[in-house]
């Protein structure tokens, strides 16, 4: 695991100044399978949500490395926040027990200032219909907005470069 994913969880097992502690900590074994997460459940079940999530539905992204996965929305917002208009990552819900993706991308205001948007969680029941690489390929903010927001994977890998190998008819 990287360093990231280690403060990670970090801040869901321990708040404010005792996630910013030692990294080295470590974690008693009883404080992991007990420790819960904001909507409630253990963590360990969380990450196992996810892990049974990405078996099912995005293995093949995931073995890819296109999903950046546990990280914080704050995280995303901090690693897009001076990417290009556009640029877009896939993170596990922090809100869905049972697993979830979201997309998280950047896009410019009419005063050049970068603005981020994230979607609603894509669980099971939304994902069962179509695959990730479809929904991104298809994707767009709502009416107001018809075209598909997301053009670069972060950091910069075009969209179609990455999940076109996984579409499965042209629209």
């Amino acid at each position: 695991m990287d360093r990231s994913l280690y403060f990670f969880f970090r801040c869901c097992l321990f708040s404010g100044h005792e996630a910013q502690g030692d990294p080295e900590r470590l974690v008693q074994h009883g404080t992991f399978f007990k420790a819960t997460v904001e909507q409630g459940g253990s963590l360990w079940h969380w990450i196992y949500g996810h892990l049974e999530f990405v078996k099912k539905y995005v293995l093949n992204i995931w073995n890819d490395g296109y999903i950046m996965g546990f990280l914080s929305q704050e995280r995303a917002e901090a690693l897009l926040r001076d990417k290009a208009p556009g640029t877009f990552l896939l993170r596990f819900s922090e809100s869905c027990r049972d697993g979830g993706i979201i997309i998280t991308w950047v896009e410019e205001s009419q005063e050049g200032e970068p603005v981020l948007h994230s979607t609603e969680p894509y669980n099971n029941a939304k994902i069962n219909t179509s695959s990730m690489p479809q929904i991104i390929r298809d994707f767009t903010a709502g009416e107001k907005h018809p075209v598909n927001p997301l053009i670069y994977l972060y950091p910069d890998i075009p969209r179609d470069v990455a999940f076109g190998r996984y579409y499965t008819s042209e629209s």
